[in-house]
């Protein structure tokens, strides 16, 4: 609650020149309360802030009697009265027209606020504005994208809207200018969803020869051409899809759910009536999956547990356990020259704020039991196969947990995160990873050594997404990482030195100054020949920019 009669804590320059007091947020929050149906801790409030008494409130609640320990001389005086309460003159009116308050007012104002505050601490900052490639009219947040990655000029984008959209890029034609110019507007590619509420593209996957795409939208997937025609649908159980990955060849899709499940779908040549199997090991939803070949696989979801399968087999062959919270991504390390699958590594990244990275004790070797299950809807839990010698529980301390790396600080009290990448150097040099969390940071370790090389700062309110350029050069012998933030802002490092390269600020047109709209950076990727970085942001737009000076 802001102090009675306060100064204005915050201004933003533009129209009007709105000013922020302390009566103001204690009205919203007022109306908010009484909107929420808590009427005593409305009374309270107006009782312990003597809001009655102010012009303010006075003007919209003229009837309203004031208490009499709140009035004054200065309030009661003159004849501007109403039911024998003072009516104070107000110059200018708080609110929506017709004396209402308009609904969502206190986030916008206090946003409006925090925005300022912000900006008046980086006034003396040098930052480059991060101008759009393109803006698109997407009803909701851009949620996933990705590079076509045979065809540098097609990018695909996912939206909260039950849309996706295929953008077809041009270098530009003047020779000073990289920035990308579209040869044709953007197409709109829609996923009718019989559950409204989940018609928002949750994931989406180009096929590794990059002749076709996969979007997950309402619990199915959908596989289209690159020019946005259907080819296929994938659908099995329930529930929501959060991640698609194709295997190295591109003959199996996994999809990780959140009805508990993993499911694998095998497809033939024409894309037509895959088949599909079911991993249910999980008893909690499943958030993230990731190929190690083109054989096995790790699963990681809400149960603190990661699974590592063959994609022949139902039962998963290892179980590592250690978080302790939801794990929320894995990633395998990079295939390195010369080295078999044994030996490279697993990361897995918890909302208990840490990384955990393991090692296999061994390559899970073929046992050609391949066993089709049932819809998960249909398969009891109890009648699941029972362990053999081949499943192992492997826990940290032993072995094959070779670090754990705290990212958040144990003392913050958000420790939530989903954001990890293997730096372009684990193929041939240094096993480098990245993680970013709540506590506005990103942190850079040795994977091997469990080393902190460098501690990147400035994405205030919460790490959005990073992403590594794909690969290194002399000028950049570790490589450039990107990340993007919760305050609209893009930042690049150096990953040898920790140097900041480039800071961007998205850049927002007046109109949108004015809405309660984000610049929230929600994904973003390299292009695969690292010269562009593509940002899909919260307040419907697409980003790019020219990056390919910096390697």
């Amino acid at each position: 609650m802001a102090p009675e009669n306060g100064p204005a804590i915050g201004q933003l320059v533009g129209p009007g020149n709105v000013h922020l007091t302390s009566e103001e947020i204690n009205i919203l929050i007022y109306l908010y309360l009484l909107e929420s149906n808590f009427k005593h801790t409305a009374f309270t409030l107006l009782s312990e802030s003597a809001l009655p008494s102010t012009a303010l409130f006075q003007q919209f609640n003229p009837g309203y009697p004031v208490p009499p320990s709140q009035r004054s001389a200065s309030n009661l005086s003159g004849s501007n009265r109403t039911n024998g309460v003072a009516r104070a003159s107000v110059s200018e009116p708080f609110g929506a027209p017709q004396d209402k308050i308009a609904r969502g007012e206190l986030i916008r104002k206090l946003w409006k606020a925090l925005r300022w505050e912000e900006i008046e601490r980086h006034t003396t900052m040098e930052t480059e504005t991060f101008t759009p490639a393109c803006r698109s009219p997407f009803q909701l947040l851009v949620t996933c994208l990705a590079w076509n990655p045979k065809d540098k000029e097609v990018l695909v984008t996912g939206s909260n809207d039950g849309t996706a959209r295929r953008w077809h890029f041009m270098e530009a034609t003047e020779p000073s200018s990289h920035a990308l110019q579209l040869q044709q507007k953007p197409t709109s590619i829609s996923h009718k969803a019989i559950d409204s509420s989940k018609k928002a593209v949750t994931a989406l996957a180009w096929h590794p020869d990059g002749t076709v795409f996969v979007t997950a939208s309402d619990g199915v997937g959908r596989l289209f051409t690159p020019s946005g025609q259907l080819q296929g649908i994938l659908s099995y159980g329930r529930g929501t899809i959060n991640s698609l990955k194709f295997n190295p060849s591109g003959n199996s899709l996994l999809a990780a759910k959140d009805d508990f499940t993993v499911c694998l779908f095998l497809l033939n040549f024409d894309l037509q009536s895959p088949k599909q199997l079911s991993f249910e090991s999980h008893t909690k939803e499943v958030n993230d999956v990731d190929w190690l070949d083109d054989d096995v696989f790790a699963s990681g979801g809400n149960d603190h547990t990661i699974f590592i399968y063959r994609s022949n087999d139902r039962r998963p062959r290892f179980t590592l356990k250690g978080h302790s919270d939801d794990v929320t991504r894995v990633k395998w390390s990079p295939a390195r020259h010369g080295e078999g699958e044994q030996q490279r590594l697993l990361a897995s990244v918890s909302d208990d704020g840490s990384i955990m990275i393991w090692k296999l004790p061994h390559y899970p070797a073929d046992r050609g039991t391949v066993s089709r299950s049932l819809s998960p809807s249909k398969q009891p839990r109890e009648k699941e196969p029972p362990a053999d010698d081949f499943f192992q529980t492997v826990l940290p301390g032993s072995e094959y947990c070779v670090n754990r790396l705290q990212v958040v600080n144990s003392s913050t009290e958000n420790k939530r995160m989903s954001t990890i990448e293997w730096g372009p150097t684990c193929k041939d040099g240094r096993m480098i990873i990245a993680a970013g969390g709540q506590d506005s940071t990103v942190k850079l370790f040795d994977a091997n050594t469990g080393e902190c090389l460098h501690t990147l700062t400035g994405l205030e309110h919460g790490t959005g997404s990073i992403a590594f350029s794909p690969s290194s050069s002399l000028a950049r012998p570790g490589g450039v990482l990107a990340g993007g933030g919760w305050n609209g802002k893009a930042i690049l490092w150096d990953v040898q030195t920790g140097e900041v390269l480039k800071e961007y600020e998205v850049e927002e047109e007046l109109e949108r100054q004015s809405t309660r709209d984000r610049p929230m950076m929600m994904a973003m990727a390299w292009r695969h020949d690292g010269q562009q970085l593509a940002v899909g942001l919260h307040n419907k737009s697409l980003m790019t920019a020219f990056v390919g000076s910096l390697l």
